[in-house]
């Protein structure tokens, strides 16, 4: 089996919302208690905190764990893993402005996960404006499938 999703999958959809909602927190606290901020500086940087929370969890929660072993995709929120089937996949896209790039499986038919698979793809040193090589393999796998 092999994995296609990063080795950091995990710190990214669990440890690294909660550690930079944390930090935020510590921010907000020390900057209310060293320098005596009005309220409305302590009100901003509260709106600040709420805003990249839901950020940082709105990327972070739907990724996967995903790995391919002969005709199926397996895939793994941690908790379940289910297999689909490669010819259930009707396009692969990758978004280049994120780094490392996040990958999402489109399918043809509605899953436990859904019927998108979201996915961060290894990391590359020098690839950062071009989509990750992984988009196309599993296009054309998709495409030797059906």
């Amino acid at each position: 089996m092999r994995q296609i999703s990063s080795r950091f999958t995990f710190f990214y959809k669990f440890i690294l919302p909660w550690w930079f909602v944390l930090g935020l927190i510590d921010l907000l606290w020390r900057q209310r208690t060293m320098f005596a901020l009005p309220n409305s500086e302590t009100g901003y940087i509260a709106v600040m905190l709420v805003g990249f929370s839901v950020w940082m969890i709105w990327l972070g929660w739907p990724l996967q764990k995903v790995s391919i072993f002969g005709d199926k995709l397996y895939v793994s929120n941690f908790r379940k893993e289910i297999a689909i089937p490669i010819s259930e996949i009707v396009d692969v896209r990758g978004n280049i402005w994120v780094d490392p790039q996040r990958v999402t499986i489109y399918l043809r038919n509605e899953t436990e996960f859904g019927s998108k698979i979201r996915f961060l793809a290894k990391y590359r040193w020098f690839g950062r404006w071009s989509t990750h090589p992984i988009v196309n393999e599993l296009l054309d796998l998709a495409r030797s499938q059906t």
